[in-house]
């Protein structure tokens, strides 16, 4: 069984390098900052996000963890994040530095960051059979690969909506490069925007979100969500999504849930299924889990919303 998805999973590593896989879309829920880094907030001085993705069915499924930290002052915000993916033989490591300056334009708060990230890519052929060491392709595949990224975004929110993009890969960057496999990482884009309605004695508030992702290699994502909060304690809701790659067209559906614990710490939940298409070939379903730790100015008291 071993050698089964040792197979499965060389099948997968090759279309992955080919065409990189359907993306792990739980970002901007479990915290839009790691996709767009000027999201600094007026009322954070410090958050931690520790996040996991985990596409599910198989065992040769991808997963990543995520830690992201973000330091909050009146004008200036930085941000640092390490994030590791693992596929059975592939490992991608990224590190990413932040910087966002924030202003004021009459009642709107206005941040522009620009990003500088490190990624290193890693094949393990250590665990494969030694029929599959010999073969001349990954003989010849470098077992590391390095390479520097940057990236801009900007964010602008008031007490009623939130609009952020962000523009990654900026460097044209290639990871592994060897024949048909080969690690592309064109330019792209993401395109966040939401609305909410906030009771006036704080009873609820309910929020509609919008979430896209583009890239010059033909990939489009396009997720619209609600979710509702009571008390600003709990929250839950729900969300579809249409995804297309090439001549590959999918679309989803999924759930939201939160809590807040103590007022500082946040825990955030994504479910995600595919109902029609499939994104590949081995998964149609996904889920996402963050954790997120709050330390306020002392001047200042729980968030609006989560």
């Amino acid at each position: 069984m071993k050698k089964v998805f040792i197979l499965l999973a060389l099948m997968i590593f090759t279309w992955v390098l080919q065409s990189q896989v359907y993306p792990f879309t739980s970002d901007y829920l479990l915290s839009i900052k790691s996709l767009i880094p000027a999201a600094g907030s007026e009322d954070n001085f410090l958050s931690i996000v520790v996040s996991y993705d985990k596409k599910w069915v198989l065992p040769a499924s991808p997963n990543r963890a995520n830690i992201y930290a973000n330091l909050n002052f009146r004008k200036h915000g930085f941000n640092l994040s390490f994030m590791r993916t693992e596929q059975v033989i592939f490992y991608s490591s990224a590190v990413q530095l932040g910087y966002y300056y924030k202003m004021m334009i009459k009642n709107f708060h206005v941040n522009f960051g620009i990003s500088g990230l490190y990624f290193q890519d890693r094949l393990d052929v250590n665990k494969l059979d030694d029929s599959y060491q010999s073969d001349p392709a990954f003989e010849q595949l470098p077992q590391v690969a390095n390479y520097p990224q940057i990236g801009l975004s900007s964010f602008v929110f008031t007490d009623k909506f939130e609009f952020g993009f962000s523009v990654a890969n900026i460097l044209k960057a290639r990871g592994y490069n060897y024949g048909n496999l080969n690690t592309v990482y064109p330019l792209s884009f993401n395109v966040y925007g939401s609305i909410f309605y906030k009771h006036p004695l704080n009873y609820y508030l309910l929020k509609a979100q919008l979430y896209s992702f583009y890239s010059l290699d033909k990939k489009l994502l396009i997720e619209p969500s609600a979710i509702f909060v009571i008390k600003n304690f709990i929250k839950a809701g729900g969300l579809i999504n249409y995804y297309m790659q090439s001549n590959t067209h999918t679309v989803g559906t999924g759930l939201i849930l939160g809590l807040r614990l103590k007022d500082r710490v946040v825990v955030n939940y994504v479910l995600r299924y595919i109902l029609i298409g499939r994104s590949t070939a081995y998964t149609r379903m996904d889920n996402g889990l963050s954790i997120t730790f709050n330390i306020y100015h002392k001047s200042e008291i729980v968030p609006r919303y989560f």
